[in-house]
């Protein structure tokens, strides 16, 4: 077990770099962003999620509880995140007031079903098979069937009357969200965008499950892994630039490969930042992560489990820290805002303020991340 000191120095060196890099907002800008991240997931997930998705007697939440925390803390900050960045992407694009409303829409469902699919992969290992009976690739191939009904009514992910919360939000969430992106790819400037969505989904989908088995003892470092990882944590990022594209009427078609490296070098920074901060977590659990893999990459560390596991998690604890492991991330988080700018560079025309409005956002996010994950 890693000691709460030997943790706050983690925390303190990212912290640190983050600094370095100029990346930490001023604290008013960032309870700035908070607040309007709150407000705006607040009116939307009563509105339309929460109030038809959740029956109050059987999901109570009282205050202190993983339920509560989940529907008022957690949820709300993902969404509006989601919400917010999707809205203010689709202003990069020019889009009009109806369609920065449908990405920000869609994208924070999205994001959403990303926190809650994660959150049973990693967190509810006791719901993740039913998860993946009902989410299998088949389910998803369906889903992402452009030719499939359009009526709205077809249930591809039931709920049972017997799910935890987490199950009783994801699963509508999906279904709406496919439903959703389905439309969008209809109405596309070009086929290409709806198609590279679909395969977006199943290439994360397929990281999720493969990176269950990333661990220490089943799985010796291998340029396989990272790969595996950033499809799983950073292909989303490539995800919600697709979908703003496809809500604001955009054709990415000539340079579809330029907006898509671009947008998964934004998507690092929320791989990197997560993967630090559960870089202990990480450790204990045996599982490889950026953090890790740097480790092994850079300085050639065997992590093969020992008998001595305490003992020998302590010590890499140490040497990671000695060896600016995390600072150095960070440093590979800052690169990774680079992809903005070659975003709006591809763009060419898209409004200043609304890059700004995307790196504030980000940014916030980074910070924030410390607190709720």
């Amino acid at each position: 077990m890693i000691d709460t000191e030997t943790r706050l120095d983690l925390e303190r060196q990212a912290l640190g770099a983050l600094e370095e890099h100029g990346l930490l907002l001023p604290p008013e800008r960032q309870e700035e962003q908070r607040r309007r991240l709150q407000q705006k997931a607040g009116v939307s997930l009563s509105a339309a999620l929460l109030g038809p998705l959740l029956p109050g007697e059987r999901f109570p939440g009282h205050p202190g509880t993983p339920t509560h925390r989940l529907l008022n803390e957690v949820i709300p900050l993902v969404f509006g995140f989601g919400h917010r960045l999707g809205a203010a992407i689709a202003r990069m694009h020019g889009a009009n007031a109806d369609q920065v409303d449908l990405s920000a829409r869609v994208n924070a469902l999205f994001n959403t079903m990303l926190c809650l699919f994660d959150r049973v992969c990693d967190l509810r290992p006791d719901l993740a098979p039913s998860l993946l009976e009902r989410a299998s690739r088949e389910a998803l191939l369906e889903a992402l069937d452009p030719d499939g009904e359009e009526d709205g009514l077809r249930l591809v992910f039931p709920v049972r009357g017997d799910d935890a919360i987490e199950l009783a939000l994801l699963l509508p969430v999906m279904e709406e969200y496919f439903r959703e992106s389905i439309s969008l790819a209809r109405g596309a400037p070009h086929p290409s965008l709806g198609e590279d969505l679909a395969c977006t989904v199943l290439l994360m989908h397929e990281a999720e499950i493969r990176s269950v088995d990333l661990t220490f003892e089943e799985e010796a470092w291998s340029p396989q892994i990272y790969p595996v990882l950033r499809n799983k944590s950073s292909l989303p990022g490539w995800a919600t630039f697709l979908t703003s594209a496809m809500a604001s009427s955009r054709s990415l078609h000539d340079n579809l490969a330029l907006f898509r490296e671009a947008a998964l070098k934004l998507g690092d920074v929320f791989w990197i930042i997560d993967d630090v901060i559960d870089t202990v977590d990480d450790l204990e659990s045996g599982r490889w992560s950026y953090t890790w893999l740097r480790m092994a990459t850079d300085h050639g560390v065997d992590m093969t489990p020992r008998d001595d596991a305490a003992a020998r998690d302590g010590q890499l604890v140490r040497e990671l820290l000695d060896r600016r492991v995390v600072a150095r991330s960070i440093t590979d988080l800052a690169a990774g805002l680079g992809g903005l700018e070659e975003i709006a560079g591809l763009l060419g025309d898209c409004p200043p303020e609304s890059v700004d409005e995307v790196r504030a956002i980000v940014l916030a996010d980074v910070r924030d991340t410390f607190e709720i994950l």
